[in-house]
């Protein structure tokens, strides 16, 4: 490949194959533009999409790396190129192979393109695991090989790949054994690059060494610190107290409400968990204080307390903060146990 490429659009995915791939090229004096593909985009039961959570790790990524942030909607021609050729192989009693399709028709022909045509691109870049040689006097026939690590290759999921693209792209981290490639991540920092926004509360958690699996019980963004406690049911993980935004109400305010700042009803934070009785309270600021009947597990700052009378749905509110864990509770018990 010419050295006089300077202009390289790297697909980033979040992942951590592609962040590597976008540091290298920096490293190595390109000019580098992350790219993100949203080529689904729809929410799951639990109206989560995994297609924004990736998108804010891309996004995370290339301001870590500062370089530009570009997202690209691919949704059509996945749609067309890649979905509904998987329906019609299926149909037909055949088992196609999904990612050899979508590197085919999208990352290495809609995304080429438009890489080459609207972002002027001299090359593009993704994290896959594999290697290109070049031959022939003039250099110009181009081959693609395995990666170093053979047990990391990842050319057989490219193996349907056009000619075209293969001679302006870049597979920089097939280059590198697989210890390699881990000191790399971890002399670079990359490690760093999973921050607190990778992280929601109850998520569970691998920490090296440890048999025991742990989860995500508290995180602190002015210090990026995460706290984690053993097991899926540690009382770190439930609160029965919890404040939220000023709430929106599909009608009016229930009248309890409006008069003496209380409301007896029912409460959710998640799609399909079962209603929990609560009492609420509204303060001068009109947020809500919000006291459970029981305690939950991982209530989570950011997502929606939703209040229920019945069979109606009253309205909700974006959840700011949970009161203390049953944990801390039973430390405070335990401390005045003490000192009494």
């Amino acid at each position: 490949m010419s050295s006089a490429l300077k202009n390289v659009v790297c697909a980033i995915s979040g992942g951590v194959d592609s962040c590597v791939a976008a540091l290298i090229l920096k490293n190595r004096g390109f000019q580098v533009q992350g790219v993100f593909m949203r080529n689904w985009d729809i929410a799951d039961e639990k109206g989560f999409c995994q297609a924004d959570h990736d998108k804010e790790d891309a996004e995370y990524v290339c301001r870590k790396l500062n370089i530009p942030f570009i997202e690209v909607n691919f949704v059509k021609e996945y749609w067309n190129n890649v979905f509904s050729y998987l329906l019609h192989e299926y149909k037909n009693g055949f088992t196609p192979n999904p990612d050899i399709l979508c590197n085919k028709k999208i990352k290495f022909d809609a995304f080429f393109k438009y890489a080459l045509r609207h972002l002027k691109a001299d090359a593009i870049a993704t994290g896959h695991y594999a290697r290109i040689a070049t031959s022939g006097k003039d250099g110009q026939s181009f081959k693609l090989l395995r990666g170093v690590d053979r047990e990391k290759d990842q050319t057989f999921f490219l193996s349907q790949i056009p000619k075209v693209s293969l001679e302006k792209c870049m597979f920089h981290i097939g280059e590198m054994d697989v210890a390699l490639y881990r000191i790399y991540i971890f002399v670079t920092g990359f490690k760093l690059l999973r921050g607190i926004h990778c992280w929601t509360i109850g998520q569970r958690c691998a920490l090296p060494g440890l048999p025991t699996p742990f989860y995500v019980a508290e995180k602190n963004v002015t210090n990026q610190d995460i706290l984690v406690a053993p097991g899926r049911m540690h009382p770190a993980l439930f609160h029965q107290t919890l404040v939220t935004e000023p709430p929106y109400w599909i009608n009016n305010p229930p009248d309890t409400l409006s008069t003496n700042r209380t409301l007896r009803c029912e409460f959710r934070f998640q799609h399909r968990e079962p209603l929990v009785n609560c009492l609420l309270f509204q303060d001068q600021e009109q947020r809500l204080q919000v006291y459970l009947e029981k305690p939950l597990r991982a209530l989570t700052p950011g997502q929606y307390a939703v209040f229920y009378d019945g069979e109606e749905c009253l309205g909700s509110a974006r959840i700011l903060f949970q009161g203390p864990s049953m944990y801390d509770l039973e430390a405070e018990q335990n401390k005045s146990f003490l000192v009494s």
